[in-house]
């Protein structure tokens, strides 16, 4: 028989051990739902928009909490204890930690939306035209109604990179605009140097700078450069104020529309293909561009009134020497020609339109006017004098552009309705020489 004693002993000790294992798992418990709501807390933020860099103070503090070890048996309890514990602050600093991210991110948006604020306001005082800063006004204003209901990381994140690249957007256009005030303030002075008291002589200026904007712009359509549209638009919107009486303000509608001209052709220039042929038949001129700079031009002559060279977008499709030209009409029409041989032709449509000389006209008659006379213009074909298309023979490969404009100075929206590249007519149409 155990001594009475030495039972109570055992006893007590029974007790004392499942209290304390009572203890440790309640320890236990309270820990795992504190680790847990932080886990949640954690994703919860995360969701909300909060990036890791943002979290990290937290997260670093939980990865320490979940990778300890269990402790002896005998340091269970106070382990537990302190784990909940860490937790538990971990939980308060993420709250504490939100609040300060979400501050920050308010008032980077505030000064952002700001920033924009002042850098459109700056262009809106250089004269950017509205159009040009339309999209960024938009963005603006986008940004503008959402703040006051952005409630979250992410909501302020993506305000903030929305609105972000405006102000340097903005800034960059302002200095684009100031750049070119300057130059039309110093291309208004020459203009009034070059011709004092002379208002028609400015305007007279101006008006070529807008002629050859308009070609221009024909020329970059049908080069499928629509890119380069808002450029051509900009000439259009300065030279209305080339018809006023004023000389000052015509003075400075020529020198705009001269400025924003050299801006657009220079685009085009770097925009076209290696190598584009383009003809006016306004001006009865063709141009050959290579890397878009001209390396050779010539007067030339088109196809007469009733059998017009087709206007379009082109290309050299064959070429041919020499080449006799055969009538696709009989002797009976007016339009029959006897057989010609030509000693070298680019053709760039298949009904017959090429580039060739013609050795029957004298090179003085070639030029503005030459497309209307009948005892030498050609039946569609484009006439190249002399021995000028020798050059062009070796120069154009087969599949380089070739650009026919009206040439005539209206806009290009006009212009471009003369495409008759794509109609009937200009498919089936016979031609030659």
């Amino acid at each position: 028989m155990w001594p009475h004693a030495l039972v109570l002993l055992l006893v007590a000790l029974v007790a004392a051990a499942g209290l304390l294992m009572i203890a440790i798992s309640g320890a236990q418990a309270a820990y795992s739902v504190s680790r847990g709501s932080l886990e949640h807390d954690v994703q919860a933020a995360r969701a909300a928009g909060f990036t890791e860099a943002d979290l990290k103070p937290v997260v670093t503090g939980l990865v320490a909490i979940q990778a300890a070890g269990t402790p002896r048996l005998g340091d269970r309890l106070s382990f537990y204890q302190r784990q909940k514990a860490a937790a538990d602050n971990l939980r308060l600093e993420l709250t504490d930690l939100q609040a300060s991210r979400l501050t920050f991110y308010r008032s980077q948006v505030d000064t952002q939306v700001a920033s924009a604020k002042q850098a459109l306001d700056q262009d809106r005082s250089l004269g950017v035209a509205a159009a040009d800063i339309a999209a960024m006004q938009k963005t603006l204003d986008d940004v503008v109604a959402k703040q006051a209901s952005a409630a979250t990381a992410g909501d302020l994140r993506k305000l903030a990179a929305a609105i972000a690249p405006v102000a340097a957007q903005a800034a960059d256009l302002g200095k684009l605009q100031a750049a070119e005030n300057a130059a039309i303030d110093q291309r208004t002075a020459a203009l009034k140097a070059a011709h004092p008291g002379d208002i028609e002589g400015i305007r007279k200026d101006g008006q070529a700078a807008l002629i050859s904007s308009r070609n221009d712009g024909t020329m970059s359509n049908w080069l499928k450069l629509t890119a380069l549209d808002p450029l051509v638009a900009r000439v259009e919107a300065a030279s209305g104020a080339l018809a006023g009486t004023d000389l000052d303000q015509v003075a400075r509608a020529a020198a705009t529309v001269m400025v924003r001209n050299d801006t657009f052709h220079n685009k085009l220039a770097a925009a076209m293909p290696d190598k584009v042929i383009e003809v006016s038949l306004d001006g009865q001129h063709l141009w050959a561009y290579e890397k878009g700079k001209i390396v050779f031009d010539t007067l030339v002559t088109t196809g007469r009134p009733q059998l017009p060279t087709d206007s379009g977008p082109m290309s050299v499709l064959a070429k041919n020497s020499p080449w006799k030209m055969h009538s696709p009409w009989p002797r009976s029409s007016r339009w029959w020609y006897p057989d010609t041989v030509v000693r070298k032709v680019l053709w760039f449509t298949a009904t017959g339109e090429g580039l060739h000389d013609a050795n029957w006209e004298p090179n003085s008659m070639y030029g503005p006017g030459s497309q209307n006379n009948q005892a030498i213009a050609s039946h569609g074909c484009i006439h190249l004098p002399g021995t000028t298309v020798d050059w062009m023979y070796d120069w154009a490969p087969i599949g380089t552009p070739v650009i026919v404009i009206p040439g005539d100075g209206t806009p290009a929206s006009e212009q471009l309705k003369h495409d008759t590249i794509d109609t009937p007519e200009g498919q089936t149409a016979p031609k030659g020489s």
